[in-house]
């Protein structure tokens, strides 16, 4: 970034600029990939059938927890990353609703013309829920993530984000989650610790946060969360 110029004028970015630039980046490479690694752990203690199905997927795997890397025998473990991609579904790690300015002529949105210069956007979490693409939004169905025709659901998961300002680190965040949940169930036997209930909703909460086994995440551009305590 300090010497990259901008190709019409040369000009090279300021220091302000290049703070915005590295904050994103610390940001982008660390607090979602830990969000969405914490949201899996706790959808997992609040599934039990889901956390055996992964443990025995895992365990059969491997024969070591030093085995555990990245590489092909991680990938092959199919159930392990639909853990990751429901959890990542319900509960993303960006929370903001990332706009896009309509350009010249206008735009049509479900039936409403907008004019060229507004901002649009909708939230991944709407699109998560939309129970035309993900039929019972609210329940953890990593299984979902196994079925054989995947393009819709593909089609209105974004997570990452989409078109040309997609994550590019989507590999290496998913491949770091991996080794670190796998080597977890591997090694450990987890469960929420009796009598809490940090990180769950409830109807004190208020509207929409009362499902219990749903995680709270709240929106700073990034989800910012609380527990659970495992």
């Amino acid at each position: 970034m300090l010497e990259a110029r901008d190709p019409d004028t040369g000009k090279a970015l300021t220091t302000e600029e290049l703070i915005a630039e590295a904050g994103i980046l610390i940001v982008a490479g660390t607090d979602t990939t830990a969000t969405s690694l914490t949201a899996t752990i706790f959808y997992l203690v609040h599934y039990p059938d889901a956390l055996s199905r992964v443990k025995e997927e895992v365990r059969k795997q491997f024969a070591s927890i030093d085995d555990i890397r990245i590489g092909k025998e991680l990938s092959s473990c199919k159930f392990l990353f639909g853990c990751f991609d429901e959890a990542m579904r319900l509960s993303p790690g960006v929370g903001a609703i990332l706009q896009r300015e309509i350009l010249r002529g206008g735009l049509m949105v479900d039936g409403h013309i907008l004019p060229e210069g507004t901002d649009v956007g909708i939230s991944a979490y709407c699109i998560h829920h939309n129970h035309i693409y993900f039929p019972e939004p609210f329940d953890f169905k990593p299984e979902r993530w196994l079925a054989n025709d995947l393009a819709p659901a593909y089609s209105a998961f974004t997570p990452f984000g989409v078109g040309r300002t997609s994550c590019v680190g989507k590999y290496l965040a998913c491949q770091e989650m991996a080794v670190v949940l796998a080597r977890m169930v591997w090694v450990y036997d987890m469960l929420v610790q009796p009598g809490t209930r940090v990180g769950e909703g409830y109807k004190e909460l208020g509207k929409g946060r009362q499902r219990k086994n749903e995680f709270q995440t709240y929106e700073k551009f990034v989800s910012s969360h609380d527990g659970p305590i495992v």
